[in-house]
């Protein structure tokens, strides 16, 4: 018999698997929570990353955008804490991150920055993800 067919080694595959995928996921969560957290305190400096003029409106909406960016990094901790019992929060957080990746794209200017920031984070987060579940379907005879 061969470790591949062996449980504890399918099983050892998949806690390597969750460890990779929830390094990356909580680290994505941090990063962009900071950014949310820096825009709310100082919406100049995001405005002034993807080169927009800071009148009080455009400031305000950058503090709505950083509050909705923390209130999604928050509903995204339970797919952080158990990925494979929860992956509602897992899967639409890749395809939000696609989305606004896409989005930030058609708006061009400064705002190549935060769809290469989404783009990078939901190609490795989906990568993860993947090998997560088939790590972990891997596990069940």
């Amino acid at each position: 018999m061969t470790d591949s067919l062996s449980i504890g080694w399918t099983r050892s595959e998949a806690d390597k698997a969750l460890k990779t995928h929830r390094r990356l996921y909580g680290f994505n969560l941090v990063l962009q929570s900071l950014i949310a957290v820096v825009a709310l305190i100082w919406p100049a400096a995001l405005l002034g990353l993807v080169g927009l003029d800071h009148p009080d409106a455009v400031i305000d909406w950058a503090r709505v955008w950083a509050a909705m960016v923390l209130m999604a990094s928050a509903l995204q901790v339970p797919g952080y804490l158990d990925p494979i019992h929860n992956r509602i929060p897992n899967v639409v957080g890749v395809l939000g991150r696609g989305g606004m990746a896409v989005l930030f794209l058609s708006l061009g200017g400064g705002f190549l920055w935060l769809a290469a920031f989404d783009g990078v984070f939901a190609v490795a987060l989906y990568v993860t993800y993947r090998r997560l579940v088939i790590a972990e379907l891997q596990t069940r005879p």
